[in-house]
């Protein structure tokens, strides 16, 4: 039930024809990043992408992701962002091969993607 849930309703949102607006004034932190910022400041520092991977938080994002995907997108966004979403799915794919915990998420995501299709409506 956690991670891209906001995504997935803003989306859902969004096809259902409801105004979804980005709104820069208003800012959340999480405190499990707060004060980690390494390259690029997208808190992602070179020393903790090993504990990264192997967090239970990182596994549950990357099936969400996936069942998002299978959820909410259409013909036109994949032909739109295709792309983006491979090099994003070939990264995790080869971070996963360093870790069981996260290589195992495969598995169980793709198994979720027809009860995900039948969401849809």
């Amino acid at each position: 039930f956690a991670y891209k849930e906001d995504v997935d309703l803003g989306w859902r949102l969004h096809k259902a024809n409801w105004q979804v607006q980005y709104v820069p004034a208003l800012v959340g932190y999480h405190a499990r990043t707060m004060g980690r910022r390494g390259m690029f400041n997208w808190g992602i520092a070179p020393s903790s992408i090993s504990e990264r991977i192997a967090n239970n938080r990182t596994r549950l994002s990357l099936r969400n992701y996936i069942w998002m995907l299978a959820k909410n997108m259409t013909l036109k966004d994949e032909l739109k962002y295709d792309i983006f979403i491979a090099m994003r799915l070939f990264v995790f794919f080869i971070l996963s091969l360093f870790n069981w915990n996260l290589f195992s998420v495969w598995k169980e995501a793709f198994a979720g993607i027809e009860k995900m299709h039948g969401k849809r409506k």
